[in-house]
């Protein structure tokens, strides 16, 4: 009769304790939120760009299972990570919905630590105190100030949760479980997936004994090979073609040894707390908007690895290997990886190395051991009285403990809805390409407006090389794009002047409105230079308002240092042409600034858009500088045209007579590059 009440009382603990701890989780985040809690309406939870792109993803995968739609072309990132979460967009709205998740966070990584911590034989206070620990990690915290697949830590304690269970009995229900938390891991983000995987071999490695017992039976080698086809065809197959950037090397994922070697942590910023520790008294603690700290904190803490030593002392003494060899080859093996880059041998390595190469936030390894120092940890404070292991327990949650978390503004400009109504067609956003956080902030606004954004920044990675530069080719829309002011002030390599081909350049490109932002969130906007990035001055701004206004177009301020320049449709009664240089035109640089002068490599291109309603008649004329006589051809759309160059070395060719439209052209030149000097399109026969 004794045995129903311990039972009943065994099943209450098995219940209330992962309760209490997930209540536990969401009240400390709460807290972490304080003051910010009555703005989640109108802020963002976090800093940079990252959240912005978080939130026009999530309203993109909305709309697209709305219309019953969604493929992988919806996604240009090709990241699946919002899905689970539409729901909670759905009803909330954002960015509401998007900081529900982020709260959420907490809780499912605190039961999904604990989930595993029982796997692995805890018992439940401490497991609890392990789950407690992960969720509030100096490394998932940073991580949550915008990396929104980085922030989920959940997936990678769920995931050898379910390989556990389904080593320690194989069945078709255990299998889909794992093979589902192994998916949803991979649609979250590929660094999380990477790390999952190799948590994986290492479990599969360690347990050997089991999983070849699986395997001796022809059911098990019916499972095996589900849950591989499962993980393959929906985990991986969407992303073929990212995977295949991935293994090659000179692929544009691999950005270097110096960036891995930018974000791989030292013994200090693993032993440091963390700069948001609430301790720490920092004027900007978590970074700023255009400098966030999400992957420059490494922090593991000194407490924590000390007592996981107490911890590895007893899963020896107790003679628990596969747990301890588990849990410490989680430990090295994130830090090895991580600390790598810092070494010639570790640099080259990942160079070499498939997939790997692509790797560039090294320090996102640290997600291992800061999963399993807490699951050490609470086995050395497992076997102290009661009093201990909580005073304990409290000082390792005092040594992570972070200030109050930041949030952005995330409303909508006003302005962004009336972009809606007119034709069809792209905003030009000053500076979208070369300023990560308005290119962020401007793909969020597309939400209301519906616009593409030209050649925007938040693609740069992933987009293909030929269609991120093709804009940047483009007389005048290239130099608005990277804020060259200087290229106004001479004619392009084609001889047609800025300040005469405003509104053709943009017509070509389809592009209906500029819109020029000189201040976001209050900060200077930014471009590229070969110093890096700096801020666009107010004289470089001028200039750009200057040939936008001489161009006929009427600014309208529109607040918080922005100004839209709308660009009316180009007038079907007047044509015009668009030269615009392809691969293998270089400007020979000279003192005075000019293009006057052109190396054309043996196999180059270009293309002419003619504008208007009307066939035009076009010519390209050069002057050669080479006395040396070759085989000139010119390949146009109407087949191979040859060209002629007179004793004086200029050269007339007719292009023929153009429809409306791009129509591309290729030289062929025998030998080495040509120099010509004064390359021109002009409209006519000569």
């Amino acid at each position: 009769m004794q045995a129903l009440p311990l039972f009943q009382a065994e099943a209450r603990r098995r219940v209330l304790v992962p309760l209490a701890l997930c209540a536990l989780a969401l009240i400390g985040a709460l807290l972490l939120i304080g003051t910010h809690l009555p703005n989640l309406r109108t802020s963002v939870l976090g800093l940079g760009g990252d959240p912005y792109q978080t939130l026009w993803r999530s309203s993109a995968f909305t709309e697209a299972l709305s219309r019953r739609t969604l493929t992988i072309a919806d996604d240009p990132v090709r990241n699946f990570g919002p899905l689970p979460w539409i729901p909670l967009h759905g009803v909330f709205g954002d960015p509401l919905g998007y900081n529900l998740v982020w709260i959420l966070q907490f809780p499912l990584t605190a039961l999904a630590t604990y989930g595993l911590a029982r796997r692995l034989g805890i018992a439940r206070g401490p497991a609890a105190v392990a789950g407690f620990l992960t969720a509030f990690a100096p490394y998932r915290i940073a991580q949550s100030l915008g990396h929104f697949g980085a922030m989920q830590l959940f997936w990678i304690p769920l995931s050898m949760a379910a390989l556990l269970w389904l080593l320690q009995r194989p069945s078709l229900p255990r299998t889909l479980v794992a093979a589902a938390a192994f998916v949803g891991t991979s649609w979250t983000e590929h660094m999380l997936f990477l790390a999952t995987l190799l948590a994986a071999a290492l479990t599969i490695a360690i347990f050997w004994h089991q999983a070849v017992q699986t395997l001796r039976t022809r059911q098990g080698i019916i499972l095996a090979l589900t849950f591989l086809f499962l993980v393959g065809a929906l985990g991986m197959f969407p992303f073929r073609e990212e995977l295949k950037k991935a293994s090659r090397a000179d692929s544009a994922f691999n950005l270097g040894s110096e960036q891995r070697r930018r974000f791989a942590p030292t013994v200090e910023t693993i032993l440091s707390p963390p700069t948001f520790h609430l301790f720490r008294h920092s004027p900007n603690r978590y970074g700023t908007p255009r400098q966030a700290v999400a992957d420059y904190v490494h922090t593991l803490g000194l407490l924590a690895p000390v007592v996981a030593v107490v911890g590895v002392r007893r899963l020896w003494r107790e003679g628990r290997w596969q747990h301890l060899a588990l849990l410490g080859s989680l430990v090295v093996a994130g830090l090895l990886l991580a600390f790598a880059p810092r070494t010639s041998l570790g640099a080259q390595l990942y160079d070499e190395f498939p997939v790997f190469s692509a790797v560039r936030t090294v320090n996102r390894f640290l997600v291992l051991p800061a999963l399993a120092l807490p699951l050490l940890a609470s086995i050395g404070v497992s076997r102290l009285p009661r009093a201990a292991a909580f005073l304990l327990a409290g000082a390792l949650v005092l040594e992570i403990l972070p200030s109050t978390f930041p949030v952005q503004e995330a409303t909508i400009s006003q302005f962004s809805t009336t972009l809606t109504a007119g034709p069809a067609g792209l905003l030009l956003e000053i500076p979208a390409a070369t300023d990560y956080l308005v290119a962020s902030r401007a793909q969020y606004a597309s939400t209301v407006h519906r616009r593409r954004i030209l050649a925007s920044n938040v693609f740069e990675r992933v987009q293909d090389r030929a269609a991120r530069e093709a804009p940047l080719r483009v007389p005048v829309v290239g130099a608005l794009l990277a804020v060259r002011p200087d290229d106004f002030e001479r004619s392009t390599l084609f001889g047609q002047m800025p300040a005469e081909m405003v509104h053709a350049a943009l017509a070509s490109e389809r592009v209906i409105a500029v819109i020029i932002h000189e201040y976001v969130m209050g900060m200077p906007t930014l471009r590229s230079s070969p110093k890096g990035l700096v801020a666009v001055t107010p004289a470089e701004f001028h200039v750009l308002h200057r040939l936008l206004r001489g161009a006929g177009l009427h600014a309208e301020n529109v607040g918080e240092g922005t100004t839209l320049y709308r660009v009316p449709p180009w007038p079907e009664t007047t044509s015009a042409l668009v030269g615009v240089p392809g691969s293998g035109w270089d400007a020979v640089p000279s003192s005075s600034g000019d293009r006057r002068r052109v190396k054309i490599q043996p196999r180059a291109t270009f293309s002419i858009r003619v504008l208007g309603g009307d066939a035009v008649p076009a010519t390209l004329s050069f002057r050669v500088l080479d006395p040396r006589t070759r085989k000139i051809q010119l390949q146009t759309p109407t087949g191979p045209a040859p060209v002629t160059v007179s004793s004086d070395g200029t050269a007339f060719i007719p292009l023929g007579t153009l429809a409306p439209g791009s129509h591309a052209f290729s030289f062929s030149i025998d030998g080495s590059e040509l120099f010509v000097e004064n390359p021109s399109v002009r409209k006519g026969p000569r």
